[in-house]
């Protein structure tokens, strides 16, 4: 600023001091907060961007109730992830241990959130409700309370801690607590994989652990949000943001370029995918201008992913016009006057990371990542479930090497195994589905649990194969049926559709005889009396000589 205003400015009339104000409830709504939660058995607590700077008074207040902290998007940074009080983060990015206290919480106190996503909140008549929110407007707005606070989250949780007791019980804590547990090893295992390409999360986790301790960490709205909310462990005097009220896409990088011109003593590091970096990838230049020593990491996987995993897990349909024709980012850097490194094997992961966070220059880090990787949610619906059949039944691009990628991960193994066993027993409810059609949800399991014994050849994967195998026997055999009508016409197509899925397990000695075996338990138990030897011998070949191909 030059100092010099316009000619209607008088020196001295106008003054840049500003302190804001402390709205602090009236104390019979505090007590009558207080009565609430003190009775609950199973308390919880959300907290958003709101009560950022209020972290030691939630903590307080937690601590003091038993009550696991739950933080939305933008309230990762309030409560370090690290701490034993919180279960992170909450919906299709969080993890389970927050899933589960939502499910079972009796009281719920928000603290500074407008969460969105109500169907992760508790349902409806399940649990007490008490706000904080310093706008009246947002009272209520996506969960309904006995009680709301207007005021500031700080002073109003001080005056509001003095009325809370301390619970005695800890069972409900201490049941999310090793669920925590649990999930850092779980999140632990899928990072530190060694696998090529590389994995995503892989990247978000070595950047958590070389970040420093006062580095704001700035990202986009896509499959990136995931990794770097679940994996980077954020710490207490770090800072983080993200577009997470318009979840739009590309503002991490101007983010990270505001910040280090906020904060220049401060390491700024941006946090993004391709698609949204190619988006506004000309603001490279403006930290290049000024000398503003950003670190750009660029998951680079040449898709837009999370529109490609809503088009599939949302709606059911195979990706449409999600690839991207990517340019070399390391040598744009360079072309801008930055430094560029590419990074195609974990182990130069932290190499390139370490050289830039101490290059002092603007630096752009691209990673080329499994572009078959999922953002998998902390419980898979059976809604999802179907959708992602419903998919690759209509031919998903690369839809092998996506099941593969699930199959790999054991833990992510165990959990669609048995999702897929209820989608498929929900479809044959729901649908009635005929010979013709059921097979698809058939074929969904038994390929990829198939292909993946093959191609990984695990033992507690084909354990995991022949055990399925035998629960989808038991499932379809008395359900599936066949239309009068369409009799002839289903015989040969239901047994290679069927011989295709079941012999796909290829289990030594076992994996043929167990499809054949499916497909004889079926005629004999819904269709003895309408099928002639004849179509059961055309059926039974039609299985036998089928071949399995994804």
């Amino acid at each position: 600023p030059t100092g010099r205003g316009s000619m209607h400015k008088v020196e001295g009339h106008t003054t840049s001091r500003w302190s804001p104000p402390h709205a602090v409830p009236p104390e019979d709504e505090l007590r009558l907060a207080a009565f609430i939660l003190n009775e609950a058995k199973r308390p919880v607590i959300l907290v958003g961007q709101g009560a950022l700077g209020a972290g030691d008074e939630v903590i307080e207040i937690a601590d003091k109730l038993g009550a696991p902290i739950v933080k939305a998007l933008l309230g990762k940074a309030v409560v370090p992830d690290d701490h034993p009080l919180t279960t992170g983060g909450l919906g299709l990015l969080g993890t389970t241990p927050s899933q589960e206290a939502m499910e079972q919480a009796d009281a719920l106190l928000i603290i500074g959130s407008s969460f969105p996503y109500m169907e992760y909140l508790p349902k409806p008549g399940q649990a007490k409700g008490v706000q904080i929110d310093d706008k009246p407007d947002r009272i209520g707005l996506r969960f309904p309370v006995e009680v709301g606070l207007v005021g500031d989250a700080r002073p109003t949780l001080i005056a509001l801690s003095r009325f809370v007791e301390r619970k005695e019980d800890r069972g409900f804590l201490e049941q999310a607590q090793a669920g925590m547990k649990d999930w850092w090893e779980l999140m632990r295992t899928r990072a530190m994989k060694d696998d090529i390409p590389i994995k995503p999360q892989r990247v978000a986790w070595e950047l958590s652990e070389l970040a420093a301790d006062d580095a704001i960490i700035s990202t986009d709205s896509g499959t990136i949000t995931t990794w770097i909310a679940r994996q980077f462990k954020i710490r207490k005097n770090q800072k983080f943001s993200c577009s997470g009220t318009l979840a739009t896409m590309a503002p991490g990088l101007p983010y990270a370029i505001a910040a280090k011109v906020a904060f220049p003593e401060r390491q700024s590091i941006a946090f993004v995918g391709d698609g949204g970096f190619t988006m506004l990838m000309m603001e490279f230049l403006t930290a290049v201008k000024y000398n503003l020593p950003i670190v750009v990491v660029i998951i680079k996987n040449n898709t837009l992913g999370q529109i490609k995993w809503e088009q599939i897990v949302f709606l059911g349909n195979p990706e449409y016009g999600c690839e991207l024709h990517n340019p070399d980012f390391a040598k744009y850097a360079e072309a801008c006057g930055g430094l560029g490194f590419t990074v195609e094997r974990p182990e130069e992961i932290r190499p390139a990371l370490e050289r830039a966070l101490s290059s002092g220059r603007p630096s752009i880090v691209e990673v080329v990542v499994d572009p078959f990787e999922p953002p998998m949610p902390p419980k898979v619906s059976v809604e999802q479930a179907l959708h992602f059949a419903e998919a690759l039944a209509k031919g998903q691009p690369a839809g092998g090497k996506i099941a593969l990628t699930l199959f790999r991960d054991g833990n992510l193994a165990l959990q669609a195994k048995h999702v897929f066993l209820l989608a498929a027993d929900q479809a044959c409810e729901l649908s009635a589905l005929s010979l013709r059609r059921c097979p698809r949800v058939v074929r969904l399991l038994a390929t990829t649990l198939g292909h993946a014994n093959a191609l990984v050849g695990a033992g507690n994967l084909r354990t995991q194969c022949r055990d399925a195998l035998l629960e989808l026997r038991e499932l379809l055999a008395p359900r599936l049926h066949v239309a009068g009508d369409e009799r002839q016409l289903q015989r040969e197509s239901t047994g290679r559709q069927l011989g295709v899925a079941l012999r796909a397990f290829a289990l030594p000695g076992e994996g043929a005889n167990l499809a054949l075996h499916l497909v004889d338990e079926i005629i004999e138990a819904r269709e003895i009396e309408r099928i002639t030897p004849g179509e059961r011998t055309q059926m039974l070949h039609a299985c036998r000589h089928a071949r399995p191909s994804i």
